[in-house]
């Protein structure tokens, strides 16, 4: 009688673990594809799953795997998560996320690009409000070869906590920041990453920071073709600056608003251009200070091109200030039509001297 007593009761422990295992089901992670051309990141409706939570891949723009395509997602919403985050997913694909307010954080680890904008097809995210907190990992902007993927950041929107970043993978990449939009990294950025690609960066205020570690890289023009142009706004705690790596690479600096503050400036292989277009108050130098990692070197090489067109003096410019050695000299110099100008290296700075400015009008005598 004990035994079967014992053999009963252990049955029903045996049950019951079951039937409490049963009520603590863990969460799976799943793909979850926004499906709808247009609407709200929250409506559960949208997706083919749920609404993504931080151990999900989120795509929008991804008609193989049964999304629509093209589609327009909107997030405004504080608490908002997603392991890894595609916008634009195979080729033919468009997929655009418009982020207004409220914040998303990407949770995913791994090699993968945990943020990609324009993986194969077109990808455009629009930042306006709110924070996109990438949690440390990579962005990528135009993926794959066939990709077109463009990062507009504007108004107070801010884009934080950035690993690598690559404007123009594979593809074709596009960045513009301006207005008070902030984006902040502690890695590399490469504008034109691989052969092939194309970056471009234009820079018309905000603030782009890049954390000042040893790691703060910022290449244009790695071994695809780069540009970045900056009219306003700040570029700051950059450890290097390199204007064409091994490849092709344009800085272009207009105005007196811009400011760049580097460790080290370099725009000195043959295929390194440096565009300077000043305004009526002249132009913003590149800063190239001896930091807490020590350089303030400048190394130079490549073209210098100077656009005198909205110019209306011809007092001196300072172009690049230094804390430390200056290397070589720009092996190229081209002057806006009619104008002239001598470029001097003395101590600490790179100057436009002698500016000239052609003739207005033509002399006429009366006798």
């Amino acid at each position: 009688m004990k035994s079967q007593q014992f053999e009963w009761c252990a049955s029903l422990a045996a049950m019951a673990v079951m039937i409490l295992a049963a009520g603590h089901v863990e969460a799976q992670a799943v793909d979850t594809v926004f499906q709808v051309s247009s609407g709200s990141w929250t409506n559960a409706n949208h997706w083919n799953e749920r609404v993504p939570t931080s151990i999900d891949d989120a795509f929008v723009g991804s008609s193989l795997s049964g999304g629509e395509t093209p589609a327009t997602c909107i997030l405004d919403t504080a608490g908002q998560a997603c392991d890894r985050l595609v916008v634009g997913h195979y080729a033919g694909n468009s997929g655009q996320l418009d982020i207004t307010g409220g914040d998303l954080t990407l949770t995913g680890a791994g090699g993968a690009p945990q943020a990609a904008i324009a993986d194969r097809g077109t990808g455009i995210v629009n930042l306006s409000g709110g924070t996109w907190n990438n949690g440390g990992k990579n962005l990528h902007v135009g993926d794959d070869d066939t990709a077109y993927g463009e990062l507009n950041i504007s108004n107070d929107g801010a884009i934080t906590n950035l690993n690598y970043v690559y404007v123009g993978n594979y593809g074709t990449g596009v960045i513009n920041i301006g207005g008070n939009a902030e984006l902040r990294q502690f890695g590399r950025a490469y504008v034109g990453f691989r052969a092939g690609s194309t970056g471009i960066v234009n820079q018309t205020g905000g603030l782009w920071d890049m954390g000042g570690t040893s790691a703060a890289y910022f290449t244009v023009g790695q071994s695809g073709y780069g540009e970045y142009h900056i009219s306003g706004g700040v570029l700051t705690n950059c450890y290097k600056l390199y204007n064409a790596g091994s490849s092709t690479g344009l800085l272009s600096i207009v105005g007196s608003t811009a400011s760049i503050h580097v460790e080290e400036f370099r725009s000195a292989t043959a295929n390194s251009t440096l565009r300077i277009t000043p305004d009526s108050g002249g132009i913003s130098p590149v800063n190239v200070f001896a930091g807490s990692l020590g350089l303030g070197k400048i190394y130079l090489g490549g073209t210098l091109e100077v656009d005198f067109s909205n110019y209306d003096s011809t007092d001196d410019l300072t172009i690049i200030k230094h804390d430390g050695a200056l290397s070589g000299t720009f092996a190229t110099n081209t002057v806006t039509a009619g104008w002239s100008a001598d470029v001097t290296y003395a101590s600490g700075e790179v100057r436009l001297t002698n500016i000239t400015a052609p003739l207005k009008g033509t002399v006429v005598l009366i006798y």
